[in-house]
């Protein structure tokens, strides 16, 4: 699969010759790719313009393309982390990544940001135009927040880089590419006058009151972006925005227009904290580039008779876009009057093109009459402004682009939900597919600065007209849009029941990804699978016969933010049941729900189905209110609904909602009722819900129902703590914390058995937070460890995040990546150690729960069926293995483990194989290699060295003989790897600094990919005595081997017992028990629980058996 983000990188950041390959050879990802990213029609014209690069051998000249503000990508590498590519990057900005682009009074970048880039879809056409006829073009990208000089310094090296010292070179400016250029000729005189012209592309010459709307948040970009941004509000925005000295300089010039003097007073812009630094230098700049004017080298093309403001008209109201006088002349950016340059009082050559200022550099006219610029010093475009519109037009046209402007906003901010939601779906920004609506909410966000902004379409202009007149009529009101209709009930009863999905033929229920079905999900999971014939039934023994639980495990459903998994209900063939993808937990929202129901509804309609039965998915405990979650349903269905119109396509007729709680059978009911008239309202997409509600009867026999229920709910609550207590309930579901590094924020989301709970933020310095956690693998003593894990934790983890861990009974499930696994989360502590110098287990995560990671990575794997489950348990145990790097702890540790599972073989029905590789002789990476690939085993257990190469992760592994290592690259050739592993080594826990999944992974990582479950390992090194005794701990505790009428325990027990055990085994213990992580399914069973009560009692009657008695087939090694 094509890495499509770093393609698209690629393709930014790609000279004139590059991007004429990429153009010329993709593969079929890459042409798909580009497809969305430029759109057909253009896609094709930049192919032949690719193709005819080609055609000339000698060049005519050079020349240097200059991007417009904005028009260049900018990318932080923000300290000790992977860089990050800012601007123009859709998903980063709604997370709030305009923050890194801050600069400081100094005019200074706040973070190192670096501009990486042209902006291809809006230069690319000019790029290839220019080289397809003969130019030696290069590409100038820069960072155009900086002041205009220290650009300029920047281009003078590139030139002399590209060309030489000596050569001519053209420079084809647009926009803000205009000033830059004028500001390195009047810094670099003696290099311009070897020779080239410069043409400028609706360069604000003297300025543009753009930028007065800039800073105060009026203009529509910035309106834009305060839509998309959901970290930053408007007045957040413009206090970045206003610490860029390069937007401040295109301030409309005092030179050329005396009232603009008064917006150099910082006075002016006290309620925005402009301060008066930057307006001097502004006001210089203008002062500098006054006499930089060259009438035969210079040439400059306008766009014209676009709606565009010309002045001010009220000075007290420059936050608003109606205290600026509106004109026809102007390109919709740049005023003429402060576009065009003169010396003396003649015009330099000018030309003019009825095209709006961002579409200039792609308008085919325009290449042709920059090619014929370049050539001659002239071109072929009109020198007067064509077919000079009437005054009476420009309300018209100023009230379509503001109509214009609305659309675009409301279409934005439903683009940027649709785009996040997926987001969190893939779970990332880098792992998120390109699609259209992002380009799309690209080109919407820039349109003024970049994209074709013409104010009136050829289809809707008004008749042109040389003379004034009356305004013309409104247009007819619009039609009103045609409506779709659903019809819906509302029934109490439980999803499983028979009666309840009566005339259904479809069944839907929610599933987060990673998490076990609960709730309705199992319920149904219960009803469906009890109705499997006995052969079905028989492939999911393992999981209580469940089938929905079994093909969670094997990751057949994943539970993706609107994917819907279908299976047909065997209690009817002519139903399916519809698992409907959530998403990760903690992320799921309105947003996130209406993407759901959108993509249900579509699907069922597509694929034949009329009537669904459903829970309220959404608004399970925790998590959205009825209200909101009947709301986001009906936009879903609205849309899928309408989407099925527009393609004549089948859809969905009924929807009946299942509600066992009375409770919220009562909410649900009047919330529906509620929405049956706003929906069939909405004058864009109307929606009529033929709705049947439940008689007043069953209303009120509910409404009793529910206040019986709350009076019962205190005393079911301390029922359910006496039987936690006393160890009488099943394997409880743990709370799964989800924890992501975005930039310099941490993000947190959660999810217990009672509630979801939404995202929470930390933002802080990524490398405070690494200095913090190197420190506490060298603590040297628990009070240290306390203080060091309660500064982590601090420093981490949200208030109220920190509250619910700590008063909840359940185990903690880590969802993380590659870069937050890092972090010691076992060690983190709630309290400060005072005047504890003891080891105190409850106060660590990794001793007060078991805490099990999960690596947010395609390998990573959804829970497993008990290893002993009816076949031999074979076992494969590998020790001291490096002649060179001898570990004499270790053969004990191998030979314990292995006399262990021996022990637990001497029960009848537990047949047990155990092959031991120990010390170098024996322990080679072919022997491990020969037994892994020849032979299938449940576990592998390692004690040894590990070593981790943080420049090349695949190259970490196990260290054998001679320094080698037994690799990632060598386990990828195994086919059938073990379900468990157990790599009790220095270093296997080490997960490389690479937030992308999809690079090649470390040696961690690679049990996943080939389908281990679960994984234990270190974190760092390890005393070897302690070491031993966790293996001695983990595993008679899983095996159930601790004592007569003890239970087996599941691993997140054994691994919170291990740690706790050997803590206080002195300072070896002390300074190894957190460094013991686990990757996989907490509640993993070694032994059933239904045969360990059975187990229990063969082994008490088999205690007194000789060891030659034994079950155990042990593979003696030669």
């Amino acid at each position: 699969m094509i890495d499509e983000r770093a393609f698209l990188a690629q393709l930014e950041s790609a000279n004139t010759e590059e991007l004429s390959q990429i153009l010329r050879r993709p593969t079929a990802d890459e042409e798909r790719l580009l497809e969305i990213y430029f759109g057909a029609e253009r896609l094709a014209r930049l192919r032949s313009l690719a193709l005819g690069t080609r055609r000339r051998a000698v060049s005519r000249g050079n020349v240097v393309v200059l991007h417009g503000i904005m028009g260049g990508e900018m990318t932080v590498y923000p300290v000790n982390e992977k860089s990050q590519f800012i601007w123009l990057h859709v998903l980063r900005l709604i997370r709030g990544g305009v923050g890194w682009l801050r600069m400081t009074p100094e005019f200074t970048s706040l973070y190192d940001v670096r501009a990486t880039g042209i902006i291809k879809k809006y230069y690319a056409e000019q790029l290839l135009g220019l080289t397809a006829d003969g130019w030696n073009v290069k590409a100038f990208w820069y960072d155009w927040r900086q002041d205009l000089a220290r650009i300029a310094d920047v281009l003078r090296k590139r030139i002399d880089v590209w060309f030489g010292a000596d050569a001519a070179a053209h420079l084809v400016a647009h926009s803000m590419g205009g000033l830059v250029s004028r500001t390195y000729i009047q810094r670099y005189p003696e290099r311009w006058r070897k020779g080239g012209r410069l043409v400028m592309l609706g360069t604000p010459n003297h300025g543009s009151f753009a930028i007065p709307q800039v800073i105060t948040g009026a203009y529509d970009t910035i309106r834009k972006l305060a839509l998309l941004d959901l970290t930053h509000s408007r007045r957040d925005l413009c206090d970045i925005l206003n610490t860029f000295p390069g937007s401040l300089q295109m301030l409309p010039s005092p030179l050329v227009m005396q009232p603009m003097e008064r917006m150099y007073q910082a006075g002016l812009w006290s309620p925005w904290g402009v301060p008066q630094k930057i307006l001097n230098l502004a006001r210089a700049s203008h002062e500098r580039l006054a006499k930089v004017v060259d009438g035969a080298r210079m040439s400059y093309i306008a766009g014209c008779n676009q709606v565009t403001k010309v002045g001010v008209n009220d000075w007290s109201r420059l936050d608003q876009e109606d205290a600026y006088r509106d004109s026809l002349e102007g390109d919709g950016t740049v005023p003429h009057a402060l576009g065009f340059l003169s010396e003396g009082t003649t015009r330099i050559p000018t030309y003019f093109i009825e095209c709006s200022h961002g579409a200039l550099p792609n308008h085919g006219e325009v290449i042709r009459a920059t090619q014929q610029i370049l050539a001659t010093g002239k071109c072929s475009l009109p020198t007067t402004i064509p077919k000079k519109r009437a005054a009476a037009e420009v309300a018209t046209r100023a009230a379509v682009k503001v109509t214009r402007e609305q659309a675009e906003e409301a279409s934005l901010r439903l683009l940027s939900r649709t785009i996040n939601a997926r987001s969190r779906a893939a779970g990332g920004v880098h792992e998120t597919p390109i699609s259209a609506d992002e380009m799309k909410a690209k080109e919407i966000l820039v349109r003024s600065f970049l994209a074709d902004a013409s104010s009136v379409l050829a289809s809707e202009a008004p008749p042109l007209s040389g003379t004034q007149g009356p305004p013309p009529p409104p247009p007819p009101p619009r039609a009103a849009a045609p409506s779709v209709s659903i019809a819906i009930r509302v029934v109490r009863g439980g999803i499983q029941e028979i009666n309840s999905t009566r005339g259904a033929d479809a069944i839907a229920v929610g599933h987060y990804i990673g998490v076990a079905p609960q709730n309705a999900e199992l319920a149904i999971d219960k009803a469906i699978s009890a109705a499997l014939p006995p052969k079905d039934k028989a492939a999911t023994a393992q999981v209580g016969g469940l089938l929905i639980t079994s093909l969670c495990q094997r990751g057949v459903i994943v539970g993706a933010l609107g994917q819907n998994f279908l299976l047909p209900d065997p209690r009817d063939r002519k139903r399916v049941v519809v698992i409907a993808g959530m998403g990760r937990p903690g992320n799921f929202r309105e947003a996130e729900l209406t993407v759901l129901a959108r993509e249900l509804v579509w699907t069922l309609g597509r694929s034949g189905r009329e009537n669904l039965c459903t829970v309220l998915i959404g608004a399970g405990a925790g998590n959205l209110e009825t209200q909101d979650a009947v709301q986001a349903w009906l936009r879903g269905i609205r849309q899928a609904l309408h989407d099925a119109r527009a393609c004549a396509e089948p859809r969905l007729k009924s929807i009946t909602f299942v509600e066992f709680s009375a409770g919220n059978f009562v909410r649900l009911h009047r919330a529906l009722g509620n929405a049956v008239a706003v929906f069939a309202k909405d004058p864009e997409a109307p929606l009529v819900i033929k709705y049947t509600g439940p008689t007043k009867a069953e209303v009120n026999q509910a409404e009793k129902a529910a206040m019986a229920a709350a009076a019962r709910k205190g005393r079911k609550k301390e029922r359910a703590s006496f039987e936690s207590n006393v160890g009488n309930v099943p394997d409880r579901e743990p709370m799964r914390l989800t924890v992501q590094l975005q930039g310099d924020t941490f993000q947190f989301a959660a999810l217990t058995e009672e509630a979801s709970i939404p995202q929470r933020e930390t933002r802080i310095e990524p490398a405070l937070v690494w200095e913090a956690n190197g420190a506490i693998s060298s603590a040297g003593s628990f009070a240290r460890q306390l203080d060091q894990g309660h500064l982590l934790g601090r420093l981490l983890l949200p208030r109220d995040m920190r509250e619910r861990i700590v008063s909840q009974r359940a185990t903690v499930v880590l969802a993380l990546d590659a870069i937050t696994a890092r972090i010691h989360w076992e060690t983190v502590a709630m309290e400060a150690a005072g005047t504890v110098t003891d080891f105190k287990p409850d106060l660590f995560l990794g001793s007060l729960f078991g805490l099990t990671r999960q690596l947010r990575t395609t390998f990573a794997q959804l829970p497993e069926p008990p290893l002993l489950s009816g076949d031999a348990l074979r076992v494969l145990v590998v020790a001291d293995p490096a002649e060179d790097a001898p570990l004499p702890g270790a053969q004990e540790e191998g030979e314990a483990v292995a006399a262990i599972f021996e022990e637990f073989g001497r029960v009848p029905d537990c047949e047990v194989y155990v092959k031991r590789l120990f010390g170098p002789r024996e322990a080679t990476r072919v022997a491990v290699l020969d037994q892994l690939i020849n032979h299938h085993f449940d576990l592998l257990h390692f004690a040894g060295h590990c070593f981790f190469n943080p420049d090349n992760p695949p190259a970490s592994g196990w260290l054998f003989t001679g320094g080698k290592i037994l690799s990632a690259h060598e386990l990828n050739r195994v086919d059938r790897i073990p379900r468990f592993v157990f790599s009790n080594a220095c270093e296997s826990g080490i997960t490389p600094d690479q937030a992308n999944e999809r690079v090649a992974p470390s040696f961690a990582e690679a049990f996943f990919a080939r389908g281990v479950a679960n994984f234990v390992c270190t974190a760092w090194q390890v005393d070897d005595a302690a070491a031993l005794e966790f293996a001695r701990r983990f595993y008679r505790g899983v095996l159930g081997l601790r004592g007569p009428g003890i239970a087996a325990e599941p691993l997140h027990e054994a691994m919170k017992e291990a740690r706790r055990e050997i803590a206080r085994l002195g300072a070896g213990g002390m300074q190894t028990w957190g460094a013991y992580q686990h990757y996989g399914d907490p509640n993993l069973r070694f032994v059933p629980r239904a045969a360990q009560s059975k187990s229990a009692s063969a082994r008490a009657d088999k205690s007194a058996r000789p060891p030659g008695s034994s079950g155990v087939k042990r593979r003696k090694s030669n």
